[in-house]
């Protein structure tokens, strides 16, 4: 059940972060991105089932935000003849 949790979110996140990315820039969704990750692991462990799962899908979802727009932002600052290689 975690597993599918975890990519349902780390895909909903993706489809989000892309346009938050785009309008806000790509270190505030990365920051974003990891702050909602690192709290909701951080604190995972105070919570019994099933809310132990909803706090790990939690991570994943700010995992997913901050996936986007750091690959982005890797390809922003790369040379074009590298993008292939980044990507």
């Amino acid at each position: 059940m975690f597993f599918s949790l975890f990519y349902i979110a780390l895909s909903l996140s993706q489809v989000i972060a892309g346009p938050f990315s785009d309008r806000k820039g790509r270190k505030p969704a990365m920051v974003f991105g990891m702050i909602v990750a690192s709290i909701a692991v951080a604190t995972f462990f105070l919570f019994a089932q099933p809310w132990l799962n909803g706090m790990l899908t939690i991570a994943g979802l700010g995992l997913g935000i901050f996936c986007v727009p750091s690959l982005a932002f890797l390809n922003e600052r790369v040379p074009d003849s590298l993008k292939g290689a980044v990507s």
